[in-house]
């Protein structure tokens, strides 16, 4: 007894095969604190976010942002300067060393 005729099969086969998918990229940008940071109030872990801003005369800025689920709203986020967290651990590394 069979289940489908050879043809379907190959016909699926075929397109299994054709399938073309994009590699996945595991981390594709380098964050420095990605994996890092958990939020102290929810647990979750602190996601790595690029924003950027293009101002009249053409020039680009872009900031690294940290941000976690606001618990209040979870509809919401977060944000933090990535450079301003930076500034916090520098200081707590001055005072160990």
């Amino acid at each position: 007894m069979t289940i489908i005729t050879k043809e379907t099969f190959m016909a699926c086969k075929d397109v299994r095969l054709g399938w073309k998918k994009k590699p996945f990229k595991y981390g594709g940008k380098d964050f420095l604190f990605r994996g890092l940071i958990t939020c102290a109030v929810t647990g979750k872990m602190v996601t790595s976010e690029i924003h950027s801003k293009t101002y009249s005369d053409g020039k680009v800025d872009e900031w690294t942002y940290l941000g976690t689920w606001n618990p209040k709203n979870p509809n919401k986020k977060i944000y933090v300067r990535e450079d301003e967290v930076l500034k916090q651990v520098e200081e707590v590394f001055k005072r160990i060393g």
